[in-house]
């Protein structure tokens, strides 16, 4: 029996994609140069592939990361208050990334927003009751933008999700790219291919952002990444290919 991490499965079918990709910022592609991969679901998935000169080719291995779980550093007066309120709430715990900018921190960003502005009602909170707002609802309330608090919600998170794609075309030089995965990353993809969009005007706000300009960055609008990888990978243990790209 082989146990896969998910987020490495997901990043192992990324290089298969083809037509089920969409360009976020676009630009070439540095052959071999390294790859991230980042998908904020049910937690924050973080991974990247390093490729070595085998074969006469260059063949990517993946490396699984637990770079969801690095620390939340805010950068402005209103997230400095949000990590207090999610300290607060968890019990002064360490805040990480995806406590910040994963599925289950969609209700704690609307929280925090409606008790920093209590003078601003939300229709959704009105129609489902206090604690019944779910992630999915205010995905849905600030894509139709019938909900004013759902929408600055998203604006927040997509401010984190774009500073961190950032961070981690910096930290890694993924001149091969970064991809966007993953179901939330999916629901979202209209506001991350926003030319002029929240996501995208994060991204570039770091000193080298002359860097991030050679980074592409993909949205991968496939929601089961994670199981495709998972059969490629059992299927190279199996037969003894190394290059993913040799399978059918």
């Amino acid at each position: 029996f082989f146990f896969f991490n998910d987020t490495a499965t997901t990043e192992i079918y990324t290089e298969q994609i083809v037509g089920s990709v969409r360009c976020v910022q676009e630009t070439g592609l540095k052959e071999g140069a390294p790859i991230g991969i980042m998908g904020p679901g049910t937690g924050l998935g973080v991974c990247h592939l390093i490729s070595s000169h085998r074969q006469g080719q260059h063949v990517y291995d993946v490396f699984p990361g637990e770079g969801g779980h690095t620390t939340f550093s805010p950068q402005t007066e209103q997230e400095w208050q949000y990590l207090q309120f999610i300290q607060k709430k968890y019990s002064g715990s360490i805040i990480t990334l995806e406590r910040c900018f994963a599925g289950p921190a969609l209700p704690d960003l609307f929280q925090f927003l409606r008790q920093s502005k209590p003078e601003r009602e939300s229709t959704l909170e009105k129609e489902v009751g206090q604690g019944n707002v779910t992630g999915k609802l205010i995905v849905e309330r600030a894509l139709n933008k019938s909900d004013e608090v759902c929408v600055e919600v998203i604006d927040l998170f997509l401010t984190f999700y774009g500073r961190e794609v950032g961070n981690l075309g910096l930290t890694l030089l993924t001149l091969g790219g970064v991809y966007l995965v993953g179901g939330l990353s999916i629901a979202l993809k209209e506001k991350l291919l926003e030319k002029d969009g929240v996501f995208l005007k994060e991204y570039f706000n770091h000193r080298m952002n002359h860097i991030l300009e050679d980074v592409r960055v993909t949205l991968v609008n496939e929601p089961d990444l994670g199981l495709l990888g998972s059969f490629v990978e059992a299927t190279r243990l199996y037969t003894g290919i190394d290059n993913i790209h040799d399978f059918e």
